[in-house]
């Protein structure tokens, strides 16, 4: 279809030749609306790929039980449990020996410390 020749004078023939039909600027919204959509629900539901999170330098643990403290506690990666416990104050009464002190931290781990409650 030529929209040229559909306009009655030259400057509509120039405003015609510009427009673009309304089905195909419903086509161009529709696909900007689902690339918009499907940007957003990659962004936001989808967990982040091992390899970007292997790369943060910090990892985050929960720990409870025997700790002054409970809570999450946020370490360098490649530390141990016994380099966090160092750094934090620890309850009365917590027994080492059930602990596996020397092992890596693992990013968004709950770890549990033992100990006897003192009377």
């Amino acid at each position: 279809m030529n929209w040229i020749s559909e306009a009655s004078s030259e400057e509509d023939a120039f405003l015609l030749k510009d427009q673009v039909p309304i089905h195909e600027w419903l086509a161009i919204v529709t696909l900007s609306f689902l690339l918009i959509l499907y940007a957003s629900y990659s962004y936001f539901y989808e967990p982040l790929p091992s390899i970007i999170q292997e790369g943060l330098p910090y990892v985050t643990v929960y720990l409870e039980g025997g700790v002054v403290s409970p809570g999450f506690f946020t370490a360098k990666r490649d530390t141990t449990l016994s380099e966090l416990l160092s750094e934090i104050r620890c309850k009365e009464g917590v027994q080492w020996e059930r602990l596996s002190l020397d092992r890596v931290l693992v990013d968004q781990e709950q770890i549990y410390i033992p100990y006897k409650k003192s009377k």
